[in-house]
């Protein structure tokens, strides 16, 4: 009785709200949060061969594996002036790009080349001259190939010296006119993918069947990353000491982060959900926050795992970044995995890791699903573990084919309410880029002259930007008559921005009138809020939208009812369970297909790095498939 009068009580709040859904505008964001989008060098500037810029890494593994490259891509050495415009138009506070370092210093140490150095002089003028601000990333997977022929790139602490090196050449040439720094791009992804599944640049691994040259997966991967965060912590040091007073700027570390839940209710797949969290994010949030790397990665991978030295851990990595910077996208469930004893005998990230971590959405598909509870969801977990530090979104977006894309302003829309909903809950989020600006790396398009064309998102983000329009939270009511229950102050209640449902009839409402079913509003279990949404992303499972956490049961259990989503289209009697704006995780349950499964993950990794990141950032085979963004090019 009790619930149901919360319930009642409730519904009697919503339905004298008075509107579908509570409106945002730039205007709600606290003032100096800063808006804008980003590219990287090899994937946007081109001119491979040009000026006395050599080969980085990410070159070599390109050409040598036949899979497209960067060798003109957007064009952005010599159309940079052209791409301001566009960046001006569009109404960008920053713009997020790195630095080559094969462009700047091609051998990786020694002499700076003058004219890669006057081109970034030239570039971030011409934003500064236009009131953009340059928001500048050192490394972004290409260090110099020198550097990896002569002793290995990052798998030798030597790297760190030359690191600082270029970092202070960057500091000294450009940071007068540069407030913010990022030192290494996704340090977690670029780790794995480079050194443990051989899929990005530099390629080493040793994992059966993959096509790698060189490499151990099970040291290479901890190696890297200590050496990563050292090379951070030193070009930090550097910055503060000689640079910081004067120029005034801040520095800071970027990361990779998914929204991590359970794949089902048990306690092993709940341990390893924390466990994957501290593999992926405490494995240098926990040095940069805390000095160290977590218990949980240092019991586990024991001897494999650096150790870092007390003067490194309390005085050079702890508090050496002044915020971090998170690309993220989408969610994951996490799966536990239960080795035998004797396996595995060559120990790889994911097997120490002791978890499936499958990508939440339908991935035959380009686009990611719409779920920005995700992204609360990590921005509340590093709020709450992690001492709620500075954090910019550095990415974050969809891929697109259509020029007409619908489904990215959505998830624009989205994604930029759960930042503000994010910030209105406590956390010190600062800053959000789009991923990416404009179409790049493969789209070495028909047209030569790489005419850029500004898709639906770039006018709606623009329109934002400006003030003209307001984007929808998609976590408001209103009262309004239902047409089948015919109920005159019945409360809808919004879950898109084109689909909602009756509180009172349960009846589903699209604005388009192509179909319409059911969605149970209901109790969550395992949170404070009642009632919360729970989004169906399988038969049997859901994800509340207010706690994040994994439902289960399709039938009434208690008080927590299990949402089962069906759709009945016009003229046709026939149900279906509709999953196509919804997350999808594969099934664990069959224990006999788990290393079957576990092979097809560490594929669907790399698949991912492909269509997430490009070639290995940002990449696909052919312009009719390719990943396009929000300006169109050629």
């Amino acid at each position: 009785m009790e619930h149901i009068f919360a319930l009642f009580t409730i519904f009697l709040a919503f339905a004298f709200s008075g509107r579908c859904s509570d409106d945002f505008s730039r205007s709600d964001f606290p003032e100096g949060f800063l808006f804008g989008a980003g590219t990287s060098a090899y994937q946007w500037e081109g001119a491979a061969g040009e000026d006395g810029r050599k080969p980085s890494v990410w070159d070599t593994l390109s050409h040598s594996r036949n899979i497209g490259n960067g060798d003109v891509t957007c064009d952005g050495y010599h159309k940079y002036k052209e791409d301001v415009k566009l960046m001006v138009g569009t109404g960008l506070d920053a713009f997020r790009f790195s630095i080559s370092w094969s462009r700047l210093i091609p051998n990786g140490r020694g002499s700076v080349n003058q004219k890669g150095l006057q081109f970034y002089k030239n570039l971030i003028q011409e934003l500064i001259s236009h009131g953009i601000e340059p928001h500048v990333t050192l490394y972004h997977y290409d260090h110099p190939q020198h550097l990896e022929d002569e002793y290995g790139g990052w798998v030798n602490n030597m790297m760190i010296k030359d690191f600082t090196a270029y970092a202070d050449v960057c500091f000294r040439e450009f940071g007068n006119y540069v407030k913010f720094w990022t030192t290494i791009n996704e340090a977690n992804v670029f780790t794995i993918g480079g050194y443990n599944d051989g899929d990005t640049p530099p390629g080493r691994c040793s994992l059966p069947g993959k096509n790698c040259l060189l490499g151990n997966s099970s040291t290479e991967t901890y190696i890297v990353g200590h050496n990563l965060l050292l090379a951070h912590a030193s070009a930090s040091r550097l910055y503060k000491e000689k640079y910081k007073d004067k120029q005034g700027g801040s520095i800071g570390f970027g990361l990779y982060l998914m929204g991590l839940t359970p794949s089902t209710s048990s306690k092993d797949d709940a341990i390893a959900t924390q466990r994957a969290k501290d593999f992926y994010f405490g494995w240098f949030l926990g040095p940069l926050i805390y000095g160290d790397y977590p218990d949980t990665m240092k019991r586990t991978v024991g001897s494999r795992l650096p150790v870092f030295l007390e003067e490194e851990s309390t005085e050079q990595v702890k508090g050496s970044s002044d915020f971090i910077g998170i690309n993220h996208y989408f969610a994951a469930s996490v799966t536990n995995v239960k080795f035998k004893p004797s396996l595995p005998k060559n120990p790889d990230f994911y097997s120490d890791m002791g978890a499936y971590v499958t990508y939440l959405g339908n991935f035959s598909v380009i686009e990611y699903p719409v779920a920005p509870w995700t992204m609360e969801a990590v921005l509340e977990y590093i709020k709450q573990s992690y001492d709620n530090p500075p954090v910019y979104i550095l990415e974050n977006g969809t891929p697109m084919t259509q020029q007409k894309d619908t489904h990215r302003v959505k998830y624009m829309h989205a994604y930029i309410g759960g930042v503000l909903k994010s910030v209105r809950n406590g956390s010190d989020t600062r800053g959000y880029f789009v991923w990416s600006f404009m179409d790049l790396f493969e789209l070495i398009g028909r047209d030569p002259h790489r005419k850029r064309s500004p898709r639906l998102s770039a006018h709606s983000y623009s329109d934002f930007l400006k003030g003209k329009t307001s984007f929808l939270e998609f976590q408001g009511n209103m009262a309004q008559v239902c047409h089948t229950c015919r109920h005159v102050k019945a409360v809808i209640r919004c879950v898109t921005e084109t689909l909602n449902f009756c509180l009172t009839c349960d009846y589903l409402h699209h604005c388009n009138n192509l179909h319409a079913g059911h969605v149970r509003y209901q109790l969550c279990d395992n949170c404070t809020i009642n009632p919360s949404i729970l989004l169906c992303y399988e038969d049997g499972k859901a994800l509340c939208q207010s706690c994040y956490s994994t439902h289960y049961n399709c039938a009434p259990n208690g008080h927590h009812i299990q949402i089962v989503r069906r759709i009945q289209y016009p003229n046709n009697n026939t149900q279906h369970h509709d999953h196509a704006h919804m997350p999808h995780v594969g099934d664990h349950n069959n224990n006999n297909n788990r290393q079957q499964h576990h092979q097809e993950h560490v594929q669907h990794e790399g698949g991912h790095q492909q269509r997430r990141a490009g070639m290995f950032e940002r990449s696909c085979h052919g312009d009719n498939n390719c990943e396009r963004w929000m300006f169109a090019m050629g």
